[in-house]
């Protein structure tokens, strides 16, 4: 579960239905479904055939991209018994084809009733993810997690606002939530609004991550040897680290400037444009080394030192802290609502999706039929993600165990342990 700047628990299968949803379709829109350019007519992945919806052709690289963002999505890769298991393998493999065809389906017919995504309904769902998510720290996290690109990612959130335009028009009422609901939803979990310590914190970050360092100097320089790569990686943080020292000195001198120069200076784009505002941050979310600055400075202080954690080095400000608290049903109905209502939406669309995929005409190469349980062209379990997870559809219950994996750690799947 994660919390908003009002400290506010997005609990039920926000995570799931809107964090989770948007990761799988980021897998579809990254690989853009037959819109390559020209010059991906010179990868022979471009021009391979692994299914054909209607008359949309799916290539291999559009297949291949989409295995990979789902198996990132769910952190196969970092769990070696996963990563070596045929069955696990076939589930990714039939969720990446199922979402593919899901998408080129639901392409076709949205364009025939003219829905169309404008960059004002970008900014809106982005603004409604950063919420969910818990702040900018707890999405940038949950994105590092999943292995996808900041940029990259909300270029795919259009699919997925088309998604919930889609539905929205052709379920309309039938896929509402009402107050009633929300409130007999909220009597019946309590629990789930439990909301832990948050501090209110706001940071500049110089960014640092040795990963991406690393990948710069050798892209610099390809026959670098491991002891010069090593030595001019420390020489890269140093200068990094005598920029932040600067900065810190200038906000120490002059607090109240903190959130200009976070606009100007800050590193982590989704919180600068807030002046640096991450909201309120739970521990379980939080960097430790920053946690434990964090907890440390009154509220109005600036921690005296920088701080370095995972991302690089920050300029610490904390504005408030926040005891452990139950929030009441007026602060989480709209996201009891939201969530609920996106349950409906996923269950009518898989519905959909099944009833078209009786009149499409799906053709799979036989190279990349499925060799085991659910035939390829199933929409259901691309809708939800949860067969990538597990093996089944998420879709059934409100707690989401299965999709809420994909942000939580492995040993904390399940939401009601989340407290």
């Amino acid at each position: 579960m994660g919390y908003n700047r009002c400290g506010r628990v997005p609990t039920l299968r926000l995570k799931a239905s809107l964090l989770l949803g948007v990761m799988l379709a980021a897998s579809v829109a990254l690989t853009g479904c037959g819109k390559d350019g020209p010059a991906a007519a010179l990868d022979p992945a471009s021009r391979e055939k692994v299914a054909t919806v209607n008359e949309t052709v799916i290539t291999k690289k559009e297949y291949d991209q989409a295995f990979q963002e789902i198996a990132g999505a769910y952190q196969v890769n970092q769990n070696p018994n996963m990563a070596t298991n045929p069955v696990v393998q076939e589930v990714l493999k039939r969720a990446a084809l199922n979402k593919l065809i899901m998408m080129s389906l639901l392409r076709a017919e949205s364009e025939k009733l003219n829905i169309q995504v404008s960059e004002e309904d970008v900014e809106k769902y982005k603004e409604k993810l950063l919420k969910a998510a818990g702040g900018p720290e707890a999405f940038r996290q949950l994105l590092q997690k999943s292995n996808l690109e900041e940029a990259a990612f909300w270029d795919s959130v259009r699919d997925q606002i088309l998604m919930e335009k889609f539905v929205e028009a052709k379920a309309g009422a039938s896929v509402q939530i009402t107050e009633a609901d929300a409130k007999a939803y909220y009597e019946k979990h309590p629990k789930e609004f439990d909301v832990p310590e948050t501090i209110h914190a706001t940071h500049i970050l110089v960014k640092a991550m040795e990963p991406e360092l690393k990948k710069e100097i050798q892209s610099q320089k390809p026959n670098i040897s491991d002891k010069d790569l090593i030595l001019e990686l420390k020489a890269r943080k140093e200068q990094l680290k005598e920029k932040a020292d600067g900065l810190l000195a200038r906000v120490k001198k002059s607090p109240e400037q903190l959130p200009e120069l976070a606009r100007k200076y800050s590193d982590d784009s989704l919180s600068a444009i807030n002046g640096g505002d991450l909201g309120f941050l739970p521990q379980r979310y939080t960097d430790p080394a920053f946690w434990q600055a964090a907890s440390a400075t009154k509220p109005g202080s600036v921690y005296p030192q920088l701080v370095e954690s995972q991302f690089g080095f920050h300029i610490v400000k904390v504005l408030g802290h926040q005891p452990p608290h139950q929030q009441s049903f007026l602060e989480a109905k709209q996201t009891i609502q939201d969530a609920l209502a996106n349950e409906k939406k996923q269950v009518y669309l898989s519905q959909w999706l099944n009833e078209q995929q009786k009149t499409a005409k799906i053709e799979i190469e036989p190279k990349y039929k499925p060799t085991q349980g659910q035939a390829a062209g199933a929409p259901a379990a691309a809708m939800s993600g949860g067969e990538a997870a597990a093996g089944a559809s998420a879709a059934g219950s409100p707690s989401g165990e299965t999709a809420a994996s994909a942000t939580t750690k492995p040993a904390e799947a399940s939401p009601k342990q989340a407290h």
